[in-house]
């Protein structure tokens, strides 16, 4: 279930001595920007329906926390909040790391869906789909598809 990420910082506050220093990593689906040569993928279909499916899902985490992690950090009265930023992008990488980063941007997200809607359902049918179009994309050519994402780390102190 999606947990409450104010009330987690708190009891990883009360974990760490007085300066104690959190860092935490995180990425956020609304970072996740892709252009194809194609029509059909150029409008960003199969990506939007990923992303948006996996958002409607109970059983994951909140996928835009990356975003609000210097709010939450602030929230929960840390201090020396900093947040960093680095894109990954598959514009130099080789095949095999293409593969990676989509494996681990979305190769577990069918996973979850059949978890939650079951194998047969609507929903778990478009993700294969929409997946499958996307590894192609991945597994492809650099000249007809781009795409790239944020990662977040941010490390504040506690008080």
């Amino acid at each position: 279930p999606k947990t409450d990420m104010s009330a987690r910082l708190q009891t990883l506050k009360g974990l760490l001595k007085p300066n104690g220093v959190i860092i935490i990593r995180d990425s956020d689906d609304g970072s996740k920007l892709a252009y194809a040569t194609d029509e059909e993928n150029r409008n960003r279909k199969s990506l939007d329906s990923v992303l948006a499916m996996t958002d409607a899902l109970q059983n994951v985490a909140d996928r835009h926390t990356g975003r609000k992690l210097s709010v939450l950090l602030h929230a929960a009265d840390f201090k020396d909040v900093r947040v960093y930023s680095f894109m990954r992008d598959t514009s130099q990488m080789k095949s095999d790391q293409r593969k990676g980063l989509y494996d681990e941007s979305f190769g577990w997200r069918l996973e979850v869906v059949e978890k939650e809607k079951g194998a047969e359902s609507q929903a778990y049918k478009v993700m294969k789909n929409d997946l499958k179009k996307l590894k192609s994309l991945f597994l492809g050519s650099k000249s007809c598809f781009w795409y790239c994402e944020y990662d977040y780390i941010a490390v504040a102190t506690a008080e």
